[in-house]
């Protein structure tokens, strides 16, 4: 006779039908104990465990993508605003002589009012190997302080000057990632 009930997951089919002897559901429950379904509890906190351990890496790396695209899209528009002080350079230098271009913008220091924290220079160098006065090299550059008070740049202080220990290349010049070199001619 069949027992129409029906069987859980850690249940047989077989173990239904032990009505027959004994011997056979002794059997059959000793096998069932070799095959039952479902997870351990230890299985279930390692398996937690490396969730976790999953989740927190995915976050994090979501995090610092979100920080690189901000400062991607800084250094952007520092780049588009350094393009356009270089283009009022020019511009001065064609109603002007290059000797007032230097006076006025040579060694000058700026900020950027849409940046926040911010210090940008101009430097104006004769290039060499050239007859002197023939063509000058412009480098612009701007160091500033992002939202999470990082300074980009070797400014560290944002205040326009070289200072001892703010040159990491050595080159004796302020460097930045956001950085214009161009070059002059009378």
């Amino acid at each position: 006779m069949r027992n129409q009930q029906g069987f859980t997951p850690l249940e047989s089919p077989d173990e239904m039908l032990c009505v027959a002897s004994q011997v056979q559901c002794k059997k059959i429950q000793l096998k069932r104990k070799h095959s039952l379904t479902g997870f351990t509890l230890i299985e279930l906190m390692i398996g937690i465990a490396i969730f976790v351990g999953v989740a927190i890496t995915i976050g994090l790396a979501f995090l610092r993508g979100l920080a690189l695209n901000e400062s991607s899209q800084n250094l952007g528009h520092v780049i588009y605003r350094l393009q356009q002080k270089a283009e009022e350079v020019k511009n001065f230098k064609t109603v002007s002589t290059l000797e007032e271009v230097l006076n006025a913008y040579n060694g000058q220091s700026f900020q950027l009012t849409d940046l926040g924290d911010n210090r940008g220079t101009i430097e104006i160098l004769g290039v060499g190997g050239v007859p002197p006065g023939q063509l000058y090299r412009m480098a612009i550059e701007i160091s500033w302080r992002d939202k999470d008070g990082h300074v980009i740049g070797e400014d560290l202080d944002l205040d326009g000057v070289l200072d001892i220990g703010e040159d990491i290349d050595g080159n004796g010049r302020l460097d930045s990632p956001a950085q214009i070199v161009t070059y002059l001619s009378p």
